[in-house]
């Protein structure tokens, strides 16, 4: 199969993208909780990036992974207002122009389960969920630095059921529910913290700060 590059390498096709998102960020059309609609021009992130809602555009127009696709999707609509109405172009004015973005989604999964500040294993009591959630954490770290190959990645254990989940639900792993690569017990525990008010409140920092750390690793891919 043959390696993905961003833009297709051509200055030209990322331009054209950021031209359009420009547009319609002038016209006020990006808006939350729509794909796309043809007769008025709004849409989210992915609708107003394509002029139509459809994620696996991104590898064939925009030569960006579908999973990364999914993750734009998703946090946009976790943004405030107002930065969601910046983020579409934030995320394409970040990627490098014929560049492998493979390891980006990776080491942002891995941020997430471990970051010293937002990670999931912070909300997590039990010192054997932590063990299995660093050991996730580091495995994916290696996966997005070419520690490991994807054959690797996908002969480990845990490693394996996750990507099971992943292939089975693509949008699920992309959002905050990514705790479903976890196959213990503790996931209803986890939900818990989801209906906790506190937590709810410390999410809003959360989404903010994953924005900046997914824009941050896609102007450092290579």
């Amino acid at each position: 199969m043959q390696q993905l590059l961003s833009f297709h390498g051509s200055q030209e096709i990322k331009d054209k993208y950021i031209a359009r998102i420009k547009a319609h960020q002038i016209a006020d059309q990006i808006i939350q909780g729509t794909g796309f609609n043809a007769e008025t021009q709004k849409g989210c992130a992915v609708g107003c990036t394509l002029d139509s809602y459809n994620h696996g555009a991104y590898e064939t127009e925009l030569g960006i992974p579908l999973i990364l696709a999914i993750t734009e999707d998703n946090l946009f609509e976790k943004l405030s207002v107002e930065d969601s109405k910046s983020f579409p172009l934030e995320f394409l004015e970040a990627i490098p122009v014929g560049v492998n973005l493979e390891n980006v989604y990776p080491l942002l999964f891995a941020w997430q389960m471990t970051d010293k500040e937002y990670g999931i294993i912070n909300l997590v009591k039990d010192e054997k969920d932590k063990e299995d959630i660093q050991k996730i954490s580091d495995l994916y770290t290696h996966l997005g630095t070419g520690q490991i190959t994807e054959k690797e990645f996908r002969l480990a254990d845990r490693a394996d059921r996750a990507d099971r989940a992943y292939l089975a639900d693509l949008a699920y792993l992309a959002d905050l529910d990514y705790l479903a690569y976890l196959d213990y017990r503790a996931d209803r525990a986890y939900l818990a913290y989801l209906a906790d008010l506190a937590y709810l409140a410390y999410l809003a920092d959360y989404f903010t700060a994953t924005r900046i750390k997914l824009i941050s690793l896609l102007r450092d891919a290579q």
